[in-house]
């Protein structure tokens, strides 16, 4: 489906459509500030930045306006602010002038500390988004302002400005505040509101799990049904998000067109894998591989995952120690029994060159 079809795509789910997760996330009030009002915040914003530029906290050039229109800056400001309370006490006080400790007082502005975040980071936005709302000739996306309130947000103004951005804050709500990180978003942003479906489909109720762990899985995980994926969560146990959000994406489609046995033989460490590690792997047969890998599980314990992801590990020592076990069979018991106690001698061969090479790896 085509980027620019998204829009009309949009609703027409198989089994998901319209169903925004709800994280309970308590979102500060958003206040449209009148010209009075806003001079009163502005004001107070203005002391406030110059009372940490005094101290040498914050960068002396520094002024509201270049703060709005640097979103990191603004979140190094606001950050700086949090952690230096104690110099602007005097300043951050209620209409009496007593000062303000909580985040949900109201201020002598009338907002809060929260709400003041909140009116900041979409100013911010405002800025940031200026030119795509002209282009577009519309108003501010009403359901990205719907989602924005934070500080640790404003490095992903850029990432939230991507076309139909808004679509995925429709489908997804709350649950797109479990993004973290710009790339954490355009994982998301760039994947097919269909695909996305697809994905939260197959992983049921780990999808938020998965949006906070692995993002990148989606593309993968469209590509997987419930039952496979439940089948390799089996497999996997606790890795199945560095499976699915594994930096090779051609290797992971590979192995999830494997066959359960060719699975099953690899054991969890299929989700640990190298390419050029399930190359060397491919060339054994699949009776012949259930013993081979578990004689290496036996070997190295829980490391053996760690250089099964290691090129170099796959060149310089596994690549020699599969040569027999290409053409080997384990059919019967005694086949299986002999397999792996060759598997074993061929380990017990390489195991101290192996140590020595992961000593002088640091």
């Amino acid at each position: 489906m085509g980027r620019q079809k998204l829009g009309a795509e949009y609703g027409q789910g198989k089994a998901i459509v319209n169903n925004p997760i709800k994280l309970g996330i308590k979102f500060p009030k958003y206040v449209n500030l009148g010209p009075e009002e806003q001079a009163v915040l502005t004001r107070g914003i203005t002391a406030v930045i110059a009372r940490l530029q005094e101290k040498g906290v914050i960068p002396g050039a520094a002024t509201l306006d270049t703060l709005l229109d640097n979103p990191r800056l603004m979140q190094l400001f606001m950050a700086k602010f949090r952690d230096n309370r104690d110099l602007t006490r005097d300043l951050v006080v209620d209409k009496t002038g007593k000062p303000v400790d909580g985040e949900n007082e109201p201020l002598h502005c009338g907002l809060s500390l929260a709400q003041v975040e909140r009116w900041l980071v979409f100013a911010c936005a405002e800025k940031a988004f200026a030119e795509t709302v002209k282009s577009t000739g519309g108003a501010f996306p009403a359901e990205i302002k719907a989602h924005l309130a934070f500080a640790w947000q404003l490095p992903l103004l850029e990432a939230y400005k991507r076309p139909d951005v808004s679509i995925y804050f429709r489908e997804l709500g709350e649950g797109m505040l479990l993004l973290k990180t710009a790339a954490a978003v355009e994982a998301i942003v760039t994947t097919d509101i269909a695909d996305l479906r697809k994905a939260r489909e197959a992983v049921g109720g780990r999808f938020e799990e998965m949006l906070k762990t692995a993002p990148q899985a989606v593309k993968a995980l469209s590509r997987c049904g419930e039952k496979q994926f439940a089948f390799y969560e089996k497999v996997a146990g606790d890795r199945i998000w560095r499976f699915f959000g594994g930096e090779n994406q051609q290797l992971v489609v590979e192995l999830l067109a494997l066959d359960a046995k060719r699975v099953l033989a690899l054991g969890p460490n299929f989700a640990d894998l190298c390419i050029e590690s399930y190359r060397l792997l491919e060339e054994i047969p699949t009776p012949t591989l259930v013993p081979f890998m578990k004689s290496m599980s036996a070997a190295f314990g829980g490391s053996g995952r760690t250089l099964l992801n290691e090129p170099q590990f796959a060149e310089r020592f596994l690549r020699g120690v599969i040569d027999d076990f290409r053409t080997m069979e384990a059919e019967t018991e005694k086949q299986i029994n002999a397999v792996t106690e060759a598997a074993v001698m061929k380990w017990d061969v390489v195991k101290p060159q192996i140590a020595q090479w992961i000593k002088s790896r640091g």
